[in-house]
Formats: C-alpha cells, sequence, structure tokens
C-alpha cells in the first residue's frame, strides 16, 4: 500500500497542501464521506462534460458525478443557459412560481401513477419527509428496509449501514433481495409497520441487481397489510423515462427522487397519490418547512436536465455501461485478483470482495478496494467510492474508449502493488 500511496502523494502535492488546510477549517476535513479515503482526496479545481480536473492540473475522466448527481456531465451548456437565464430574474422566492408548478407537472407526467409531488432540498430530505408522511398517513411507527441500503443521512434510515442493525422501535432491518425475510418481518410486524424503504438497486461499490419477484413481492404483501412502499429512486431514476418503477415493473406507493433531479442544483422530490399526499391539506396539514424547497434556479435546471433525458440517451449511456463491463468482465490481468464486476443499466461496480456478503458492504475489502481507486486516480480516472463507474450522457464514442484504455492503465498498475 505505501508504494501507491507514495506515488499518489508526489502526483497530487497541492491537494495534500490544501486538504491539510481544510482539515483545520472543515471537521474532518470534509463535509460528507463520499469522494473522501486515504490519504486524502483530490482537491478539484474545473470541470466540463466528462472531464474533471485538480489543482495539480491531473485530468480525469470523471465516472463518479458527485455521487451520480450530474446525469449530463459537468457545466452542460444547456443548463448553464438555463441556470444564467433564470439567475436575473431571482430564483428563490416566499410564494410559489410557474418554474415550480410547471416543473411539477412534468416530473409526475413522466413517471405516472402518482398525483401530488412535494419538492425538498436533496435527497436525504426527501427521504425524511417520505417517512413523515408515512408514519403520519398511517400512524404507526415501524420502518423496514434493507442492510447496506443507503437511504440519506437520517437516523432511522442509517440502521442497518456499517455494520448496525435494527433500531428497537422505530426501524427492521433484513437482507436486500431476501424474499422470505422481508415477507416475514411484514406478516409479524404488519400492524406497526408505516412503510417498507426500497432502494430498487443496492449500490455499495458493488452495484446488486434485485433478484426476480424480490421488488414485486415485497410491495405486494406490503400493500396486503397496509403499509406505504416507498422506492428511493434518487440514484436509479436514470434506468427508463419513467424511472427504475418502469425498468423492473413495479408499482410503489411513493416514489423519492434526489441526485440530478435539480440538473445539479440541490433538489429532492416525494412523489405520491392523492390518498397519500392529502396530509398536506386540511384543517390540520403536516408541517414541511424549508428555505429553498422548490426554488426557482432548481426547478429551471431540473426542467431542462429531464427534457434532456430521453429514451435513446438512457439507451446510449445503457449500452456503453453494458461495453465497459464486458471490457472489465474479460480483462485476464483484473480476473485474476477475482473482483466482482457487477452493473444495472448505467452504473457498473468493481468490488473486490471475499464473499457474498462482502459484496455488500465495501467497507470490509477497504485495503484492495482503495488501491483500485488510487490506481485509477493515478490513470485519470475519478471513481465513484467503492469501485463505481457511472456513466453520463456526455459519453460518446471516443471518451468510451479513452476510458477502455485508462482503465488498462489502471489495472497494470494495481496489479503492481497489490
Amino acid at each position: 500500500m505505501e508504494g501507491i500511496v507514495a506515488r499518489y502523494r508526489a502526483k497530487t502535492p497541492n491537494s495534500s497542501r490544501m486538504m491539510a488546510r481544510s482539515g483545520n477549517a472543515i471537521a474532518g476535513g470534509v463535509s460528507r464521506n463520499f469522494g473522501y479515503h486515504i490519504p486524502y482526496p483530490v482537491v478539484n479545481a474545473r470541470a466540463s462534460g466528462a472531464r474533471i480536473e485538480d489543482i495539480d492540473g491531473n485530468d480525469y475522466i470523471d465516472t463518479a458525478y458527485n455521487g451520480l448527481s450530474l446525469i449530463h456531465g459537468h457545466a452542460s451548456p444547456e443548463i448553464v443557459g438555463e441556470i444564467q437565464a433564470t439567475l436575473e430574474g431571482g430564483w428563490a422566492w416566499p410564494g410559489s412560481s410557474h418554474a415550480q408548478v410547471e416543473f411539477a407537472e412534468a416530473l409526475l407526467g413522466r413517471i405516472g401513477r402518482h398525483d401530488k409531488v412535494r419538492f425538498t432540498n436533496s435527497g436525504t430530505e426527501a427521504m425524511m419527509l417520505a417517512v413523515k408522511i408515512a408514519r403520519h398517513a398511517t400512524g404507526r411507527p415501524l420502518l423496514l428496509k434493507a442492510r447496506a441500503a443507503y437511504h440519506g443521512s437520517y437516523p432511522d434510515l442509517e440502521a442497518g449501514l456499517h455494520g448496525t442493525g435494527s433500531i428497537e422501535g422505530r426501524t427492521l432491518v433484513r437482507e436486500f433481495g431476501d424474499t422470505e425475510g422481508f415477507v416475514e418481518a411484514i406478516r409479524t410486524h404488519g400492524d406497526q409497520l408505516a412503510a417498507v424503504v426500497i432502494e430498487p438497486v443496492l449500490v455499495t461499490g458493488a452495484i446488486i441487481a434485485p433478484p426476480v419477484e424480490f421488488l414485486s413481492a415485497v410491495t405486494q404483501e406490503a400493500r396486503a397489510h397496509g403499509i406505504v412502499v416507498v422506492l428511493d429512486d434518487c440514484l436509479m431514476f436514470r434506468l427508463a423515462p419513467a424511472g427504475s418503477s418502469q425498468f423492473f415493473g413495479i408499482a410503489p406507493d411513493m416514489v423519492v427522487l434526489g441526485k440530478f433531479l435539480g440538473g445539479g442544483m440541490p433538489m429532492g422530490a416525494v412523489c405520491g397519490p392523492d390518498a397519500i399526499m392529502r396530509v398536506f391539506a386540511g384543517e390540520e396539514p403536516l408541517y414541511h418547512g424549508g428555505s429553498f424547497n422548490g426554488n426557482v434556479l432548481a426547478c429551471r435546471a431540473g426542467m431542462k436536465s429531464l427534457q434532456m433525458l430521453t429514451a435513446g440517451r438512457i439507451e446510449q449511456m445503457n449500452a456503453h455501461a453494458a461495453e465497459l463491463r464486458l471490457f472489465l468482465e474479460t480483462n485476464s490481468l483484473l480476473r485474476s485478483f477475482g473482483p466482482a464486476i457487477t452493473g444495472v443499466g448505467s452504473v457498473v461496480g468493481v468490488s473486490f470482495n471475499r464473499s457474498d456478503d462482502d459484496a455488500k458492504d465495501y467497507h470490509t475489502t477497504l485495503n484492495r478496494n482503495l488501491r483500485f481507486h488510487l490506481a485509477c486516480l493515478l490513470s485519470g480516472i475519478q471513481l465513484g467510492a467503492g469501485g463505481i463507474v457511472s456513466l453520463a450522457t456526455v459519453f460518446d464514442r471516443d471518451i468510451v474508449d479513452e476510458l477502455k484504455l485508462r482503465l488498462g492503465g489502471a489495472i497494470e498498475m494495481f496489479a503492481e502493488y497489490a
């Protein structure tokens, strides 16, 4: 490990100094865990399209995209133009706006089956709101979720992360893909369960697709017990024009969105039917605040992003991802180290695991994953945490071919230090 870390330090001296400075002012040196790694993350200076440059002048092809939140790449000209035009008229008002109403209508029309939307400033806030809605609508306290599934920074939804388990009286945890385990929990605790929270694809570094019938069986059982099914589609809305519910053929009660929803601006949303969303109406409506909820800037950028995310572009991303996955699976040198090469749609995962259980939590094999991560950075690739390779609509033939060349170099370097 020391050799590749030393090589990384030598290539990123300005990032090293800036992160040391950051540690004197920011708790832990960063304001979120995503993107942080030993010995320090690079400090970026500028980005455009599929590329990003750090303060040492190193160029990278970005496959992290700020936690999969830039579906059209960096500084998309169309979205930049929309933002610039919006800024001239102001973007944070006490009342509503045409932009907010228009975006809500477009979003509901795109997803289908849902009558109302409520905007927030992030996916985390949207998940918190969805839980609040479900508990209020059902009068029940419990949640059911999958181990290792990330649903934002809310304690009740962090159960099952990084070795933790269920939270008594608040959250039950079962294994992702374990249909029998989920159904048993629903049948046993149904009268106390407010919501089943589902991440349709488990994203932990490994990209784990749901077993056949898992999503539909859990949805059907929950509905039979009056439990609200909340689909966390923040990451996988990219799978189809109407998101993962369309891709997997399921019908959740509520859909939660975030990440690229705001076109790169902070935004989240909860979509649901009138029967559930009516908690915000009546004489004593459920309270929901947020100074920047549904602000004009995020709505305009989000509207443009939604319009740009066509079925054709989704198919192109998926095809390029399948090509990259095949390249990784058939690389003889990489195969000798036995990584799990997984993927769904336009997201691929490279995870060095000892067992199927390890695949659900990349922290158990951190050192080997870290060596691969550093090898990719040294070869000019920004990976997502744990080995995530996500594509954006700006990936064309030239970028894909260049990424394959850089991945080949990273694999050779990884083998040198493994």
